[in-house]
């Protein structure tokens, strides 16, 4: 068999989320059956933890919604694909999957919350220890303003 035929060509213009889940839903056809239900766990545990990020200051919500779709995606594709179809976290999800893309105003928020807790660090914290998670902060900080948008 010639090597072209073997090679499996994807379609890289999927726009819609029900084909991106799709297309990744496919590790789960590659994931052990031994593993699903701890990818399960870790998703919902990962959400939990998202949601209560999105409540309580200073605790980065968004993050662990972007572990959770990620190991929905290895335990359970159809939860995959209803948090890629959400209304209000869907786009910023696929965003993320598709190009790597932070929106600028999450970008703003995710500064201006680095800001404060380096402020509230070197308020409470102190001189000599503060300095390393301020270093730690901006170093994030410059990670985030150098995504896409």
């Amino acid at each position: 068999m010639p090597r072209a035929s073997r090679l499996r060509v994807k379609n890289r213009a999927r726009p819609d989320a029900a084909a991106l889940a799709a297309s990744y839903g496919a590790r789960l056809r590659r994931t052990p059956y031994v593993t699903r239900p701890l990818w399960m766990l870790a998703g919902v545990l990962c959400f939990a933890l998202g949601w209560v990020g999105l409540i309580v200051p200073m605790m980065p919500g968004f993050v662990f919604l972007l572990a959770a779709t990620f190991c929905f995606a290895r335990g359970n594709p159809a939860w995959e694909r209803r948090m890629l179809e959400h209304p209000r976290f869907g786009p910023p999800l696929r965003d993320w999957r598709e190009r790597r893309a932070i929106s600028r105003p999450a970008k703003r928020s995710a500064l201006v919350a680095l800001g404060l807790a380096g402020l509230l660090g070197w308020l409470l914290v102190g001189f000599p220890l503060a300095l390393f998670s301020i270093a730690a902060l901006l170093a994030v900080g410059a990670w985030i303003w150098t995504r896409a948008e």
